[in-house]
């Protein structure tokens, strides 16, 4: 590859002499440039995955937010609790949290797949809503206590369910 400068004269040519490194050349000065190196120490580990076949998002959590809890985006980084009783959050409802955190910590959001929780007792094959403060619910979403119901799901068993957010409707 050439350079041109507005002078159009060879400014610097770069001539790859194989995969590690390349040959930079300006008149009569060369220089070659190593382009691999040796692989550098691990980074830190990131919070745990979600399994295959699902759809998982890493946003911040905008103030404390539990594990196992319908979050709605309130920026495109950040993530806060869902509450079927605010309509201003019926078009913003998200996913589940599959982890816990803090004001500003990463919090893995599932948007759409399974997910196990031993301490659910889910009615299987039945819709699961959005009730309040990010919890959930098998009993119908009704006014005045929710102005809009969502389905975030169904139970495939007593402990897993199937994220699947709806489409919200204003009661």
């Amino acid at each position: 590859m050439i350079v041109v400068c507005k002078q159009r004269r060879p400014f610097v040519s770069v001539n790859q002499t194989n995969q590690k490194s390349i040959v930079a050349q300006r008149g009569r000065v060369a220089m070659r440039v190593q382009i691999g190196g040796l692989q550098g120490p691990a980074g830190e580990p990131g919070i745990p995955g979600a399994g295959g076949e699902t759809v998982a998002v890493i946003k911040k959590a905008r103030g404390s937010i539990g594990g196992h809890r319908i979050v709605r985006s309130v920026s495109a980084t950040e993530v806060a609790y869902a509450d079927s009783g605010d309509i201003t959050n019926s078009d913003d409802v998200l996913g589940l949290t599959l982890n816990a955190g803090a004001d500003g910590d990463d919090v893995q959001v599932l948007t759409d797949g399974e997910h196990t929780f031993a301490g659910w007792a889910w009615t299987p094959l039945e819709t699961i809503y959005l009730n309040g403060s990010g919890l959930m619910t098998q009993t119908e979403p009704s006014a005045p206590a929710d102005a809009f119901a969502i389905a975030v799901g169904y139970a495939s068993s007593e402990t897993s369910m199937r994220v699947r957010i709806g489409i919200p409707i204003e009661l």
